[in-house]
């Protein structure tokens, strides 16, 4: 190259250039930092961070450090188990902690002592109770009042607001028979008298119901004829050679219906004693025939799962309905409180009116394990500290003394999770809008509050919308910025392509939202695995505790949801879910039931674990990975054995 051919600037051009590059970056700098520092702060910094790949995403559930709110699961199945591990509450502040809500209204509720159905169960299984009628989506008569059916003419119609004071799962508790519902969720009920919703009950969670109060089964009831093969009328494995033994000892036989069902009531009332200690029943016989013909000891589920069996064998359509019932009321009738420990079970009877109550347990000494009388019952302020505390903890938010109104009147910023059934019910049945709170009540202060709140959410939303347009015209600019004084300085380096990656992913999350999640959109990342199953290769150092068992099981828990497609319930214990797992994936059994046991030690015992227990854990461990990467990921066949040691 000739010297004509080299082009050398002055230094005071050379200082020029530089300078002019610095104030180019310098001003995209001033345009970008300002735009990104406000994206991350309004869409949350650990979220997009966690869409971006640069952190990771919430702590596991079982993550000692971060506990959750637990929820109040519904039961789906009678078990006639023993309950005698319940304890009498005897201080208001345990009445507090296991106040699960309250029924509120303006006028007193009636005498009767109120019943909370959640689902009923039609079904007599070899040991049990169950519902098969759980995910048959249906809001006709006569297990709801939805509509203007004649059923219900003539019925007088009562309202009241639930307040919830408790996680719950996503299963209404309501007094039957249902007709009106406002609350933050859309529902869905279905034939076996539930009514379900898309995610979890929160703290703080208000629903107003409107009912029709059914009387207790009276002379005033007809019973109706059904088919043999009804539903209502199958005894399942129940002997009918017994059942016709105690139907001679009651004295049922040849009696019309409606006295059959007075003389079931009675007959239970008195010939039987109420126990929540009971004794098993021997293998070969069914707990409902144990407790008709043996033991005439039980608690709520046995009177109610006898009562039925007689009303069948008499041809009396029942059935069994779970829930709650009321454990105190306040000296004005006017509010109810029910604790979520103390379920309820009673039997209820198919007449021309509907489903009727009738509960035989329902006597002075007779009742469900309910909170001593010795303790004055909380009052409203105390009732709202409680749940703005409630709401605060669920939320993750340290607790404020002097906080005395929760702020999530309507649902707002609850922290739920989603509902297993829900989707398998939005595919067979029609997903109902609630009403909007304050018109069930006809409440003209909350109506208002709610239409304030709505038009705040919209405003709110509208401007999130015109922010986001906004960041992308930024975004734009900033973008054309980096590119042409990279292309004008031919600074084209890894930092600039950095820059422009990162610039693109955050366009795609403020345009699109963000990525779907699950197994099938993420799959599983070979690497992750590689990186466990070599860990559990090396030995437990002198340092390994019981913090490390359980973040090496929670790292487990992912990788199998991610590979095996089958992620953890919010409801399951990691006992349940291994064992469903198991079942689906063939898992040998030794090995899970040697994890579940380290980690329960770890879990809930001491921060040391014995070095026999972590060997047995790590070895387990390793086993149950390579079944799942024999059966999930065979191609990685090169990082575990080959086979898994045999169980």
């Amino acid at each position: 190259m000739s010297d004509d051919a080299v082009d050398i600037l002055p230094p005071e051009e050379s200082r020029e250039r530089r300078a002019g590059v610095t104030a180019l970056w310098l001003m995209a700098l001033l345009i970008a930092g300002p735009l990104y520092l406000g994206s991350l702060a309004w869409y949350g910094f650990d979220r997009v961070f966690a869409r971006l790949g640069l952190i990771h995403a919430s702590p596991d559930a079982d993550d000692p450090d971060h506990p959750r709110l637990p929820i109040v699961p519904v039961p789906d199945t009678l078990r006639f188990e023993d309950a005698s591990h319940l304890q009498a509450i005897r201080s208001q502040e345990e009445f507090l902690k296991t106040l699960l809500f309250t029924c509120e209204a303006d006028e007193p509720l009636p005498a009767e002592p109120l019943h909370f159905r959640q689902r009923t169960m039609e079904i007599f299984t070899p040991s049990a109770m169950r519902s098969v009628r759980t995910n048959q989506p249906g809001g006709d008569a006569p297990d709801f009042a939805l509509d203007e059916d004649p059923l219900w003419v003539g019925l007088p119609q009562r309202t009241c607001l639930l307040r919830f004071f408790r996680n719950s799962d996503g299963v209404l508790a309501y007094p039957p028979v249902l007709r009106r519902l406002a609350g933050p969720q859309e529902f869905l009920p279905a034939r076996d008298g539930s009514v379900s919703f898309p995610g979890t009950i929160a703290v703080g969670d208000e629903y107003e119901v409107a009912w029709l109060p059914q009387p207790e089964f009276g002379p005033g009831h007809r019973i109706p004829a059904l088919d043999k093969d009804n539903i209502y009328l199958d005894l399942g494995p129940l002997v009918r050679e017994q059942l016709d033994a105690v139907a001679s000892q009651a004295a049922l036989h040849g009696l019309p219906k409606p006295v059959a069902v007075r003389a079931i009531r009675d007959f239970l009332e008195r010939e039987f004693v109420y126990s929540l200690k009971i004794s098993p029943p021997p293998p070969d016989i069914h707990p409902v025939l144990d407790f008709l013909t043996r033991t005439k000891t039980g608690h709520c589920q046995h009177i109610a799962g006898s009562f039925v069996a007689l009303a069948r064998f008499c041809g009396i359509g029942a059935r069994v309905a779970t829930g709650y019932l009321e454990s105190r009321r306040d000296a004005s009738g006017t509010r109810v409180f029910v604790l979520g420990d103390v379920g309820h079970a009673w039997p209820e009877v198919l007449t021309d009116r509907g489903w009727v109550v009738c509960d035989p347990s329902v006597r002075p000494l007779q009742r469900e394990r309910g909170p001593a009388p010795a303790f004055a019952l909380p009052d409203e302020r105390q009732l709202q500290r409680r749940l703005a505390a409630g709401v605060r903890q669920n939320r993750g938010e340290p607790p404020r003394e002097d906080e005395e109104t929760p702020d999530s009147r309507f649902g707002d910023g609850a922290r739920r999770q989603a509902s297993d059934r829900w989707p398998a019910l939005v595919r067979d049945g029609l997903v109902m809008r609630p009403d909007a709170p304050g018109t069930v009540q006809a409440d003209r202060e909350r109506q208002r509050a709610y239409e304030e709140a709505e038009r705040a959410k919209a405003d709110a939303a509208a401007a999130k919308e015109w922010w986001r347009w906004l960041g992308w015209l930024l975004l734009a600019v900033t973008a054309t910025v980096l590119v042409v004084g990279a292309w004008k300085t031919g600074l084209v380096t890894l930092v600039t392509a950095k820059v422009l990656r990162f610039l693109l992913r955050l366009v795609r999350l403020l345009l699109f939202g963000p990525e779907p999640e699950g197994p099938a959109a993420r799959g599983y990342d070979p690497a992750r695995l590689g990186r466990l199953y070599e860990e559990l290769q090396r030995p437990a150092g002198p340092d390994f505790h019981a913090k490390d068992l359980v973040r090496l099981f929670n790292e487990f828990l992912r990788l199998m949801a991610e590979v095996a497609g089958q992620p953890r319930l919010s409801s399951e214990t990691a006992a349940e879910y291994l064992a469903r797992v198991r079942a689906s994936h063939e898992l040998p059994e030794r090995e899970c039931a040697a994890v579940v046991t380290a980690f329960g030690a770890a879990l809930y015992g001491r921060k040391s674990v014995p070095r026999e227990s972590v060997r047995v854990f790590r070895e387990s461990l390793r086993v149950l990975l390579q079944h799942m990467l024999a059966r999930q990921a065979p191609d990685y066949s090169t990082t575990a054995p080959a086979a898994p040691r045999e169980g």
